[in-house]
């Protein structure tokens, strides 16, 4: 079974991978790991200077660096039996989890567990990973004590 783990690299991934990690043992699966997140020529709109341009693109690429870092590092803390492959997406998080659900059996997402105004204002990756995915989706919630 190909379990999908979206993980936001800036929102306490360990913690994440902690509550999803349970979830491939029982499921006897596989766990890959994905992270999102649009940093490609979006940087470059309106700039024509080529001096800016290659610093921004110079920019890009230190941070996709280590972000594969990062996510090579979360890949490398679960067990061998248990461990798929990890990707980055220069995408929306909602863009990727849609492509990303085609070819897992399990989508596993995060929640913050927002409501109200803070989840209008800030939408919710995990309500929108349930709506468009082709897979089932299982939400992680925080702990209780968060």
């Amino acid at each position: 079974m190909r379990i999908a783990l979206a993980i936001d690299l800036y929102d306490e991934p360990e913690e994440l991978l902690a509550r999803a990690l349970p979830w491939a043992t029982r499921l006897r699966g596989v766990l890959d790991l994905y992270f999102a997140q649009p940093i490609g020529e979006a940087w470059a709109v309106g700039v024509s200077d080529p001096t800016v341009l290659a610093l921004l693109e110079s920019e890009r690429s230190k941070i996709r660096a280590s972000q594969r870092q990062q996510l090579d590092a979360l890949l490398a803390s679960i067990p061998e039996d248990e461990r798929g492959h990890a990707e980055l997406f220069d995408a929306s998080p909602a863009e990727a989890l849609e492509q990303i659900s085609r070819k897992a059996d399990l989508l596993l997402v995060g929640t913050h567990g927002r409501q109200g105004l803070s989840r209008f204002l800030l939408g919710s990756v995990a309500e929108k990973a349930v709506r468009m995915a082709h897979c089932p989706v299982l939400v992680l919630r925080p702990h209780e004590d968060e």
